[in-house]
């Protein structure tokens, strides 16, 4: 799948609840790829990415943050220094590896994704 396309089913997926917001900018160098806003005011930002294989085994979030460029790397710094939650998603084709401020799970499918962006924005 490609990763405009992953993006654009997270989005229809969310609930009306969360307000999404694409921010593909060439001049934000780093910018993560959406801002997503509660109705109760709780923000996030996340990154998407897809590979076209399998998870690794004993993947850690070291080995998912290397997935960022230096730039969105420096984004996400900037983000955990001033506790503005985040979330890299990394689709696979097994699963879907959720990376936040301090740990990383997995999703077995899309519904798994959006339920755990509702647990966080709740």
């Amino acid at each position: 799948m490609l990763e405009s396309t992953f993006k654009y089913k997270m989005a229809k997926a969310l609930p009306s609840w969360i307000y999404s917001e694409g921010t593909n900018n060439p001049y934000r160098g780093g910018m993560f790829d959406r801002y997503l806003e509660s109705s109760t005011g709780k923000i996030m930002w996340v990154e998407c990415k897809c590979k076209n294989q399998k998870m690794p085994e004993g993947a850690t979030r070291n080995l998912f943050l290397n997935l960022l460029s230096s730039l969105q790397f420096r984004w996400c710094e900037r983000l955990d220094n001033h506790g503005i939650p985040y979330a890299i998603v990394i689709r696979y084709t097994d699963v879907i590896a959720i990376v936040d401020n301090n740990d990383c799970e997995t999703a077995q499918d899309m519904k798994q994704l959006i339920a755990y962006f509702e647990r966080r924005l709740k």
